[in-house]
Order: structure tokens, then C-alpha cells, then sequence
């Protein structure tokens, strides 16, 4: 099976111990899903773009839906990017699928899988691989641990100074 960017089928499931390896010829990015592709701290009254999805299958076991924050400029290199896409998620690849589906990222994703939890090589990743990157939407901060949260303080103000007034006084 090969997957590169002529070939945006996204959607092929990888099975343990197929006969022929998958094989992937050009440069790949690694995009993560949670509090990356997707925000989980977002406010109910955040301005920017979201997207309302369904947890129950994944997180929490009943038919809970919540809004996530798009990470814009994220979503905006993806489509940007001319060699391969994978997009994975800790939380498995149904949950990974359905976040690249309900940002209409099918066209430009090849390949969805579950988060790797090892990964062995003879070289520690940082001697061959650049140093991780963060691409937050504007507004968006991270703690020291890593958590995303939007940044009230980044929030527009109106022009009286009450951020939840967003009309012009006459």
C-alpha cells in the first residue's frame, strides 16, 4: 500500500501483520488532535471558529456533545501542505477520523492513527527530528504542563471596556 500526496486516502485502516508494509514516500507531517487540531478548554462564549462533536463514543460513555475551538491556523497550513498528512489521536483513530471529518480535512489527510506510544530507533528523536511545534489560534496560551486555555485578557474589548459588550456605544 502506498500513501503520499497524490493519493489522499485517508480513510485505509492499517491492519496489524499485513503482508506488504504501508509505505510513504514524502516528507510527512505528524499532527496531534486533542488541545492541537482541536481546543477542549473553550469558553461557551469564544469568538473564534468551533466545531460540535459527540464524546460519548470516546471519553466519556454517554451522548455528550461539546463545542472544541478550531485551531485555524493549523487547519490552514494542513491545507497548505503539499506532502503527506497523518493525524493521530491518544484517544484512537474513530475519534481522530471523526475531528478530521468534521473539519473537512478528508482532501488534504493522508492517513489517521491512533497516537504511538513507543517509538524505538537508534537515534533519540531530537538528533533527527526538528524540535516540536506549537500552533495555537490567536488568543490561545499554554500552562507550564501544557494544557491549552484561551486567554481572557486576549479577548477584544468594546468600547466601554466590558469584553461580553461587544457593541459601539452611539
Amino acid at each position: 500500500m502506498t500513501c503520499g500526496s497524490g493519493s489522499r486516502n485517508w480513510w485505509r485502516t492499517v491492519k496489524k501483520k499485513t503482508k506488504k508494509p504501508l509505505s510513504i514516500q514524502d516528507p510527512v507531517i505528524w499532527v496531534d488532535v486533542d488541545d492541537t487540531l482541536v481546543l477542549w478548554n473553550t469558553p461557551s462564549d469564544y469568538p473564534g471558529p468551533t466545531v460540535w462533536l459527540s464524546l460519548g463514543l470516546f471519553y466519556t460513555g454517554d451522548k455528550l456533545k461539546r463545542s472544541f475551538a478550531i485551531n485555524t491556523r493549523l487547519v490552514s497550513l494542513i491545507k497548505k501542505y503539499s506532502g503527506t498528512v497523518v493525524v493521530w489521536s491518544q484517544g484512537g483513530v474513530e475519534w481522530a477520523e471523526m475531528v478530521v471529518k468534521a473539519l473537512e480535512l478528508e482532501a488534504y489527510v493522508d492517513l489517521v492513527i491512533t497516537k504511538p506510544f513507543v517509538l524505538y530507533d537508534d537515534l533519540a528523536s531530537s538528533r533527527w527530528m526538528p524540535e516540536p511545534r506549537c500552533i495555537l489560534p490567536p488568543g490561545w496560551r499554554r500552562t507550564a504542563i501544557g494544557i491549552a486555555y484561551f486567554d481572557e485578557a486576549s479577548r477584544p474589548q468594546s468600547s466601554d471596556g466590558d469584553p461580553s459588550d461587544d457593541t459601539t456605544k452611539q
